[in-house]
């Protein structure tokens, strides 16, 4: 099932750029915001990735207990990995339409993305911070994870 989900993602994602003022937070931003900075989600074209910086990407909800739980560990991530990893999160009850079009139909849904034109993946559910660390390293940075 999270294959079907990353596969769908990838047949939309087109474009990522820099988040100049990453000061190591993470970004809340919108379905406007979503489709400027990350990837025009009402497409379905090949992705054309532009940033310098791979991106982690949460799907959340207020009233999810998990996805509650993810949120401090996104927030230190963002800090471990300042000017290195972009890190956003979308609110999928204020932006229905990208949830639909990508296909989240379970949250916490972390995506990471690289720049290198590899296939984007996915964890859904909450993991220790230290399976989080193994992705980002390892898939996103290209180095060994420092957590093992």
């Amino acid at each position: 099932m999270i294959r079907e989900l990353i596969s769908a993602t990838m047949l939309a994602l087109s474009v990522i750029t820099v988040s100049a003022d990453n000061d190591g937070k993470v970004e809340s931003i919108n379905q406007a915001e979503f489709s400027e900075k990350i990837f025009d989600y009402s497409t379905r074209e090949k992705p054309v990735i532009k940033s310098e910086r791979p991106a982690v990407i949460d799907f959340w909800a207020p009233w999810c207990g998990p996805c509650r739980r993810l949120a401090p560990v996104m927030d230190s991530l963002a800090v471990r990995y300042k000017g290195k990893v972009d890190f956003y999160k979308i609110n999928i009850d204020n932006n229905e339409a990208i949830a639909r079009q990508l296909g989240v139909s379970s949250i916490p849904l972390v995506l990471f993305v690289p720049v290198d034109g590899n296939d984007v993946q996915g964890m859904m559910g909450v993991y220790p911070t230290d399976a989080y660390v193994d992705v980002v390293d390892e898939y996103l940075l290209g180095m060994p994870s420092k957590s093992r």
